[in-house]
Formats: C-alpha cells, structure tokens, sequence
C-alpha cells in the first residue's frame, strides 16, 4: 500500500510483450488450438511480438488498429512463407476472433479510460511475469549458450562450426533460425551427467524475489 503511487517505467519492448501475452495467448482461442510442437508455437508468438514491436511508440502509445490489421492479414506469414492463419487450420475462425475482441477491448480502455501512458505502462506490466519471463525479447540467449558451451554441449549444427557469436547474432531475426537450433535453446540436450537448462526452465528466466520489510511495522529498530 506504501506504493500505490508508485508506477513502472514505460518500456517498449516490454509493452510489445504484454500486448502478445495479453492479447494473443490469454483470453483467447490460441492456447485451445496450440500448434503441434512449442517450436512452431514458439515462431508464431515471436511473429506476434515482431508485428507488434513496430505499432508501440513511447509518446502517441499502441497503434490498436495496426497491430489487428497486421494480425488478421491472410498475407500474413512465417519467415519460410507459411501463412500463419493455415497452421490453425479450422480453428482460426475461433483465434481470429478472440484476438479481434481483445485488441479492441484493450484500444477502447486506451482511448476512453486510461490513456496512451497508463496503458503502455500496464502492457510494461504485462510483459514482466512468470508468464512471459522465458519468451525471445527477454534477452536470455546469450547466458544459455554460454552456460551450454560451459557444459561440453556442442551448439547445434551449423553454428557448432560457426560459433556462439553467429548463433546469437542470428537469434536476433529467428524467424530465420533452423527449427532444431530454437528447439535446443528451449530445451537443451544433456551434456554428460547434466542437462543445462534452456529458456523453459532456466534460472535467469525465473523471476527474482524481494522482500521489503519497513522497520517501522515490526517491532525492531534498524
């Protein structure tokens, strides 16, 4: 209660994930049709989240109409050309129009209750949850592959003869990135007697924890 006017900083990048979390995979009809392999999975959400990078701005806010324009273009398609409506199959009626009702949801609460600052704020919230914490876009990438490497795990072709780098490098544009190399930053393969966690379970993306604990509602002084 000591911090109720307190509110976190404006970030981008992170209203960009709140937006994908909030109005993409929760409330929606998307995790009802979950593709075949997290991989898949994995490629469309960063898709999302790419489109809805480029409608965010600091100042006017989030560009509602855009991102459901983009989103709900038959044109629409992963880096290889697959339209991404087609990997739902008969379910995308249903995506289509949970997405729909959640974009315009959330631009009726911008433009006529909150404001471009409080919801960019709340979608910077969104983006800073158990939820979202392993998602490409948290900047994880770099700690896994050394972590792998520091096991023995040898990178996954081709970057075992490209290096740790290139591999990062390219994660920047994934879409581009051969599914077995997204599949081994997911879920590492075991290395000897261990397994180095990938961005399921490792612990950079676990949330860290603090207690705040005022002197002057316990019965001890500082």
């Amino acid at each position: 209660m000591d911090g109720r006017d307190v509110a976190p900083d404006i970030v981008p990048d992170a209203a960009a994930l709140g937006v994908a979390a909030w109005c993409w995979r929760n409330n929606t009809a998307v995790e009802d049709h979950h593709l075949d392999t997290d991989v898949l999975m994995a490629r469309v959400n960063i898709a999302v989240t790419r489109i809805t990078q480029q409608h965010i701005c600091p100042v006017e806010g989030i560009d509602w109409d855009s991102i459901k324009d983009a989103l709900m273009d038959p044109q629409w398609a992963l880096a290889d050309g697959t339209p991404v409506h087609s990997l739902f199959g008969p379910g995308w009626g249903d995506v289509a129009a949970t997405v729909t009702a959640e974009l315009d949801r959330w631009r009726q609460l911008d433009h006529e209750v909150l404001g471009a600052e409080t919801t960019l704020i709340l979608m910077s919230i969104g983006d800073s949850t158990s939820y979202t914490d392993s998602w490409w876009g948290q900047g994880r990438c770099r700690r896994i592959i050394d972590d792998s490497t520091a096991a023995g795990l040898p990178l996954p072709p081709p970057y075992d003869q490209y290096g740790p780098d290139a591999l990062l490098a390219d994660l920047d544009a994934p879409g581009h990135v051969p599914g077995p190399v997204l599949d081994w930053l997911i879920d590492p393969p075991r290395a000897g007697d261990r397994r180095p966690r990938g961005l399921r379970m490792h612990q950079v993306t676990r949330p860290h924890r603090h207690r705040w604990d005022p002197y002057w509602l316990s019965d001890s002084t500082p």
